[in-house]
C-alpha cells in the first residue's frame, strides 16, 4: 500500500476499523481524495466525525515493534517500511483488543528480514454453512502465519503460554475474564522480550503531535483475541 497523503513527510498511523467493514484506515483531513467520512462514539461516550483512508492490506518490511500507553490503554506498534514506494506506517493495535492479541500470538514465527502483508477480510460463509465472522491475518512469502503458542494438532498452548487451571466447566464468567487478562499479561511480557532483543525501542510521537486517536473507538471496545 501507498501512504502518499497530506503527512507524508510524517509516519502515518494505522488503526483497524471494524464497521462497516473490515480495514486499515489512517485519518486524514477533511477533504482528502478518497477519503471517507466516519461517525464514532468512544468509551467516553463522546461522539464525532473523522475522515479515513481505507486499505484491504499493509505491505512491508517491519522496522521497529513498541509498546506505547495511550488514553485507552496499552498499544501494539508495528513501525512498517514499503520497500516499493519507501512509504512509512505505524500500525496501531490496543494489546486488549483482540487484533492485538492476534498479532502478537504471530510475532515470533515471523522472519523480520522479509516483507510483511497484513490482510483483511469480510464476514462470509463456509462451505459447511457455518458464519464466519471478518478479520485480519499475516502472511510472508505467500504463506498464512500461524499462532506461536498453538499446537494445530494436538490442540493445545506451546511456548509457555497460560492454561485454564482446573474444571473449566466450573468456571464463571469472572474466572475467564482472570485466564484472559494473565494470557495477555503473558503475551505482553513475551513481545516485550521480543523487543529488547531485536528492535530499538524509538520513541513514538505522542498522540497530540500526530492528531491520531489510537487504538480508535472500534477497535478499542473489541473482544478478547482466538487462537
Amino acid at each position: 500500500m501507498s501512504l502518499l497523503t497530506p503527512q507524508e513527510k510524517k509516519k502515518s498511523y494505522i488503526n483497524v476499523r471494524t464497521k462497516p467493514t473490515i480495514a486499515y484506515v489512517v485519518t486524514v483531513p477533511e477533504g482528502t481524495p478518497e477519503s471517507e467520512k466516519r461517525e464514532y462514539k468512544t468509551q467516553d461516550g463522546d461522539t464525532g466525525v473523522k475522515y479515513e483512508l481505507a486499505y484491504k492490506e499493509i505491505n512491508g518490511v517491519v522496522k521497529n515493534i513498541s509498546l506505547y500507553e495511550g488514553k485507552w490503554g496499552e498499544n501494539l506498534h508495528i513501525e512498517i517500511l514499503n520497500n516499493e514506494d519507501k512509504t512509512e506506517c505505524v500500525l496501531s493495535l490496543g494489546v486488549g483488543t483482540s487484533y492485538g492479541e492476534f498479532v502478537m500470538k504471530r510475532l515470533l514465527n515471523l522472519d523480520f528480514n522479509e516483507p510483511v502483508k497484513f490482510s483483511s477480510y469480510q464476514d462470509f460463509t463456509s462451505k459447511e454453512g457455518k458464519e464466519v465472522s471478518g478479520g485480519i491475518n499475516v502472511y510472508q512469502n505467500g504463506v498464512k502465519i500461524e499462532n506461536y503458542y498453538w499446537d494445530k494438532e494436538k490442540k493445545k498452548p506451546l511456548h509457555g503460554y497460560p492454561e485454564p487451571q482446573g474444571d473449566t466447566d466450573d468456571y464463571a464468567t469472572e474466572d475467564w475474564k482472570i485466564f484472559f487478562l494473565q494470557a495477555r499479561k503473558f503475551l505482553v511480557g513475551e513481545t516485550k522480550k521480543l523487543i529488547a532483543e531485536k528492535f530499538i525501542a524509538d520513541k513514538f510521537p505522542e498522540q497530540g503531535e500526530e492528531k491520531v486517536e489510537y487504538p480508535d473507538e472500534d477497535s478499542a471496545n473489541a473482544g478478547a483475541g482466538a487462537f
